[in-house]
């Protein structure tokens, strides 16, 4: 929130006047300041965030405060930590996140953009490959059980494993977060600690990324009515717990979360249920399949601004319905999850490649569609995202696939369909994270991973 302002019903008295000339003399030493800090960058030769650096923490801790009666006070403590002795150069994860919190609703970051983001020095380099990574998804409960947490990373590298999903955000945060909305409302609730997961991940060479339920979001739109999906003709609320896409409060919600997600250092966001619900009829919301796509390219076009800005060197990527790979414009209309339109603002497109979810003697006749059933429905799923996407956003299909009530030989006739599609990643699904069958399988196919597929 912007700083309050003093109250104006009495009139101007000597003292007032005082305060006045003293704001006043407040900011003219900002805009001093700020400008001495501005011509640092323009002589300095390397990167702006460096330049500022060392000033920009010992600026915090000496800007002023407001206090509720508007008088200019220094402040007594600093959010921001001194750098040590001696350091020079880009701000480190910790100093980031450290000033840009301590500068939020200050106005500060306005003036200076791009301090919005972490030093590229802290983070994965540009180059490193998404769509040839596999590992396990984790639920929040298996996270914060420790031991479990690093046997499966363990067992996740030893069978060649080079990533995990963790939950991120669902009805609540699950990380520490200093998001605004989410702290007032009370779903920032601090499962875990996100920072240290990372560590551990990167320690053992594996790949993060963190599942991030966009638009189911029942507790939040509880809080914030005005989020929630309504009829945009008729302004009747849908009672679902599914947030408007474009709404300015899901947008700030989602956002505030964000940031504090890709600062963390995750390699990879994937936005699950990015999408309108099933739950109603396609024309109870007043819009069209093209309108929803609409909607939730907003949400799209700000995570990926606020990517560019905060962290580039992370990934964005979403998952959607296998089905949209086998009938897209049928299903376009009731989902508004338009993939195709949506595939230059993401780096991964994971179709979610259950066979499970498909009708059985529907899809897959035995004798006519080659191998197994979990096979067919795999590839012909990436084989109708690839015909849609195309050559030049087909590579980014990294699908989920299925991890439950399936054998060791089903799951590795699922990865074989990946691989005869010529992609090179995916992601096993199990919600009790029970992934046994799913380690026998990257046992079966270690040997027939295409060499391009590998490191």
């Amino acid at each position: 929130m912007a700083d309050p302002s003093p109250a104006q019903s009495a009139p101007a008295t000597t003292a007032a006047s005082s305060e006045r000339r003293s704001s006043r003399s407040s900011v003219r030493f900002l805009l001093g300041t700020f400008t001495l800090l501005l011509v640092m960058t323009v002589f300095s030769r390397g990167d702006p965030v460096e330049a500022f650096s060392s000033p920009l923490l010992a600026l915090r801790a000496s800007l002023f405060s407001v206090s509720s009666a508007g008088t200019a006070t220094a402040s007594s403590s600093s959010v921001v930590p001194a750098l040590p002795a001696g350091t020079h150069g880009p701000l480190t994860p910790a100093q980031y996140r450290a000033a840009v919190r301590g500068m939020r609703g200050k106005g500060f970051l306005k003036l200076m953009p791009f301090l919005r983001r972490p030093s590229s020095s802290s983070s994965s380099v540009s180059s490193v490959r998404a769509d040839n990574k596999f590992g396990m998804y984790l639920t929040v409960g298996s996270i914060k059980r420790n031991d479990f947490l690093l046997q499966t990373m363990d067992r996740v590298a030893a069978e060649g494993g080079n990533a995990l999903v963790l939950d991120v955000k669902g009805s609540y945060v699950y990380f520490h977060t200093d998001a605004p909305m989410a702290n007032e409302i009370g779903t920032a609730i601090s499962s875990y600690d996100l920072s240290t997961v990372i560590a551990e991940a990167k320690a053992r060479g594996l790949y993060t990324i963190g599942r991030f339920i966009a638009l189911k979001d029942g507790v939040f739109v509880q809080q914030v009515p005005k989020a929630r999906v309504k009829n945009l003709k008729t302004g009747w609320d849908l009672g679902l717990g599914w947030s408007d896409p474009a709404a300015p409060e899901t947008l700030t919600y989602n956002g505030e979360i964000l940031e504090d997600l890709l600062v963390s250092g995750i390699d990879e966001v994937n936005f699950d249920y990015i999408r309108y619900s099933t739950a109603v009829r396609p024309q109870d919301t007043g819009l069209t399949g093209k309108e929803k796509a609409d909607r939730i390219e907003t949400f799209l076009v700000m995570a990926k601004q606020l990517r560019d800005r905060v962290n580039p060197q992370a990934k964005l990527g979403m998952s959607s319905y296998a089905i949209m790979g086998w009938d897209y414009a049928v299903n376009m209309e009731p989902l508004g999850q338009d993939f195709v339109r949506f595939a230059p603002l993401l780096d991964i497109i994971s179709p979610m490649a259950y066979p499970d979810t498909f009708a059985q003697n529907s899809y897959y006749i035995p004798g006519k569609h080659p191998r197994s059933r979990p096979y067919y429905l795999v590839w012909r799923t990436l084989k109708g995202y690839a015909d849609l996407l195309g050559p030049e956003h087909a590579q980014k299909i990294r699908p989920w696939i299925q991890a439950y009530s399936m054998d060791a030989t089903e799951i590795r006739d699922e990865i074989d369909a990946v691989y005869d599609m010529g992609l090179c990643g995916f992601t096993f699904w199990n919600a009790n994270n029970n992934y046994a069958p799913a380690y026998g399988a990257l046992k079966l196919t270690a040997a027939s991973r295409p060499e391009e597929c590998k490191e």
